[in-house]
């Protein structure tokens, strides 16, 4: 008779679970601790981050005011106040002057820690630091030679801005001057897949996206057209307010150059061509090509004095060109210039269908496009700065012959050198 050997006794089941228990206890601190480490990390990368871009922008601020004849007392105090727009204060001793043309600054914050404050005590620190030099004379290249868009506003967060699927179609690259750390803003399913140089930095959120090359820490940049001479007045040879008046609707009209000392209005449903020249409104008042008008030129200037304007509102088609050469008071590649102490917004009213060939420049002014569609809106935009919502779409086609030409050698204010 076969002998039958007696079961191991089962251990109990209060037993296993405390030896889960006891391997619980070892070794939760060392996966709490891994993972305090590895969020400590990652917010300390996102502090540095802040700190360099902080760093690149007081430098470039206070190299800019020694470009501008300021003495380094002067360049100290705008360095340190960029710094603390950018989240950082910073001693006057933190700004110092390698030579008498760089301006160096250091950054450093020391934040405290959070989970990592498990494994040990104290503070940590971080610190970044940045060098920038005023230049003179012409420097060549400049950043944006093929730019399509050139966004002139130096410190403004969104200078560059998407929501709403919003987009800028373009075949040339994007200059954004801003030295702030979200300079450019794409959000809500908003963007470009343009090439984007800018002085700051970028955020992207809610499905916005930047799809094309970006490059942080350029250069700040100047207006590439400063030097270009706004147009003589052409004085009141004409009486083209009476004659702008009778404008009131449905019919088709000819519009002839010269000056224009009331603001004029399109009608509704009226056809008006615009001859060649230059159409000049002074003293402040503003150009409106009312809803539902119909505007094309070709070989045409139209420059606002003072603090006014261009107005294209909901439902107009407007279809512009600049002219070749300079002729009648036009001026080569210009289909619209401001003038540039101006920060009156020209309107784009949603369902707006515009399309310019040439450079339109509004130096102090901030656009604002909240839907509708603008097919080829002008070859070139020099403006300060850009807000684009709600499904708005921008298409902006450089082309070296058709824009406004630059005279002379291109003065590259400061660069970041370190």
């Amino acid at each position: 008779m076969r002998r039958t050997q007696p079961a191991a006794p089962c251990r109990p089941l209060a037993d296993r679970r405390g030896m889960v228990l006891a391997l619980a206890a070892v070794l939760t601190p060392v996966v709490v601790g891994v993972l305090a480490m590895a969020l400590d990390a990652g917010v300390l990368y996102l502090q540095r981050r802040q700190a360099q871009s902080a760093a690149d922008a007081a430098s470039l601020a206070g190299a800019y005011a020694l470009y501008n004849g300021s003495n380094f007392s002067t360049a100290q105090s705008a360095a340190v106040a960029i710094a603390r727009q950018n989240g950082f204060t910073i001693p006057t001793s933190y700004v110092t002057q390698p030579k008498p043309t760089q301006i160096a600054v250091k950054v450093s914050s020391s934040p405290p820690r959070f989970f990592s404050a498990l494994w040990g005590k104290g503070s940590l620190t971080i610190a970044a630091s940045a060098t920038s030099q005023a230049n003179s004379g012409s420097s060549g290249t400049v950043p944006y030679s093929t730019a399509s868009l050139i966004l002139l506003n130096p410190t403004a967060s969104g200078s560059l801005y998407f929501a709403g699927s919003a987009q800028i179609h373009t075949s040339g690259g994007i200059q954004v001057n801003s030295n702030s750390p979200t300079a450019v803003d794409a959000n809500n399913a908003g963007g470009t897949a343009a090439d984007i140089n800018v002085v700051g930095g970028y955020t992207t959120s809610a499905g916005g996206f930047l799809s094309g090359k970006i490059t942080t820490g350029v250069s700040l940049a100047g207006d590439p057209l400063s030097s270009l001479t706004p147009p003589s007045d052409p004085g009141s040879s004409t009486n083209q307010d009476a004659y702008m008046r009778s404008y009131r609707g449905w019919g088709s009209y000819t519009m002839n150059p010269g000056q224009y000392t009331s603001s004029v209005s399109l009608g509704n449903g009226g056809t008006f061509t615009m001859s060649p020249g230059l159409y000049y409104f002074k003293n402040g008042v503003s150009f409106t090509i009312a809803n539902g008008a119909t505007l094309s030129g070709t070989g045409v200037t139209i420059y606002t004095e003072g603090g006014g304007t261009i107005n294209f509102e909901g439902g107009t088609t407007t279809t512009l060109s600049a002219p070749s050469s300079s002729s009648n008071g036009a001026i080569q590649g210009v289909v619209y210039m401001q003038d540039r102490t101006s920060s009156a917004a020209p309107n784009f009213a949603n369902g707006t269908n515009v399309n310019m060939n040439g450079t339109f420049y509004a130096a102090k002014a901030s656009l604002v496009f909240a839907g509708g569609n603008l097919s080829n809106f002008a070859s070139q935009v020099v403006v300060d700065s850009l807000n684009l919502s709600n499904d708005a779409q921008i298409t902006v086609n450089y082309s070296a012959s058709a824009v406004a030409s630059r005279p002379g050698p291109y003065n590259y204010p400061v660069a970041l050198i370190q």
